[in-house]
């Protein structure tokens, strides 16, 4: 940040805090990569929704870690949820999004990577293929997902075929090994 293209410093604050990035002209100056699709798709069309089941309380389980979100109609997004309790940043913003994919996956045992009291890691398998369960704007949308290599993006369709379109705004994907409870 010494004098390069894009950085500046803002004296209305205190240091380290009056750094600013125009990322713009940084990008210029890097020429970085093009960006990849990651294979969502996205609409904010609701109309595919109205025969889809109620999904407004998601309980699940990411190893031995409980995992909730509760739909918020107000807002329209899902809250992260902590043994029931809604979760905040540090600024106290509601910790939500507009869309939660669980996505279930193979998971083996990583023996190569023990903890201290010597449990192994687990390995998820997210090439592949298998079920996903979306939930947006208070439903849910039973799906496959597939992913065909490591630098392929993940796709989501209906049974149909059809993508499984997410609201614009951000998501939580939840990877879940195979049969895991999905409440």
């Amino acid at each position: 940040d010494a004098a390069g293209p894009g950085f500046a410093r803002d004296n209305n604050r205190p240091a380290p805090y009056n750094l600013t990035a125009n990322l713009a002209q940084i990008a210029q100056v890097l020429k970085p990569p093009k960006a990849k699709s990651i294979g969502f798709t996205f609409s904010p069309s609701t109309a595919n929704l109205v025969k889809q089941p109620a999904g407004a309380m998601i309980q699940t389980t990411v190893g031995g870690t409980p995992v909730q979100f509760q739909y918020d109609r107000t807002t329209k997004r899902y809250n992260r949820l902590i043994n029931g309790a809604v979760q905040h940043t540090a600024s106290g913003v509601t910790i939500s999004t507009p869309n939660v994919i669980v996505q279930f996956c193979s998971v083996t045992v990583y023996p190569q990577d023990v903890d201290v009291v010597g449990n192994p890691s687990q390995f998820t398998h997210t090439i592949g293929k298998g079920k996903v369960v979306v939930f947006r704007n208070g439903h849910q949308i039973t799906g496959t997902w597939s992913r065909s290599t490591a630098t392929a993006g993940t796709t989501l369709r209906t049974p149909g075929g059809s993508p499984i379109n997410l609201a614009p705004g951000g998501e939580w994907v939840v990877l879940v090994a195979t049969g895991t409870p999905l409440n």
